[in-house]
């Protein structure tokens, strides 16, 4: 049985990261437009995290995120980690 990892999109990247990564049995999912509670909801499962500046990667997230392995920042800097 192969495991399929989750990677939460909360903001647009290039879409070669994201084809590449599906292209490796990644599950992508896309939360562009979700708000802040809604993004929470859903990282009970999440093995990584795609993120420019729209969230704040803070305890609260890191906590709701149980299984995370990596935050992947989008841009330059880290200061919303």
């Amino acid at each position: 049985m192969s495991v399929h990892h989750q990677i939460v999109f909360i903001d647009e990247p290039h879409p070669v990261l994201a084809q590449r990564l599906m292209g490796l049995g990644m599950d992508c999912r896309f939360l562009y437009q979700a708000t802040r509670q809604e993004i929470l909801a859903q990282l009970d499962h999440c093995h990584g995290i795609v993120v420019r500046s729209r969230v704040r990667i803070d305890r609260e997230l890191l906590e709701a995120a149980p299984a995370l392995a990596f935050v992947a920042r989008l841009g330059v800097g880290v200061e919303h980690i």
